[in-house]
């Protein structure tokens, strides 16, 4: 499944906002791990959207296929899409 936390930063501490996950469509079961990394970004992105919109704000995570994804020269396929979706904020 996918799964996400939003998280404000008081004085020193982090503290969580809201929890959102979701189980994965049998289509989205056969994603490489991968694409499901940048599916659960895009995916919390756009339900968080109403928090998150017109912020500054950090993407925390523990896998680099986001930052390779937005290093890469051409994309393609879903992944463009994604990255269209993500560049709105």
């Amino acid at each position: 499944g996918l799964g996400a936390v939003l998280m404000q930063k008081v004085t020193t501490e982090f503290h969580p906002i809201a929890y959102l996950s979701r189980r994965l469509s049998p289509a989205e079961g056969n994603y490489h791990s991968n694409e499901l990394e940048c599916l659960a970004l895009v995916w919390a992105l756009t339900k968080l959207r109403p928090y998150l919109y017109g912020r500054t704000f950090r993407v925390k995570t523990d896998n680099n296929v986001v930052r390779w994804l937005c290093q890469k020269k051409e994309i393609k396929g879903k992944f463009a899409r994604w990255i269209i979706d993500m560049q709105e904020f």
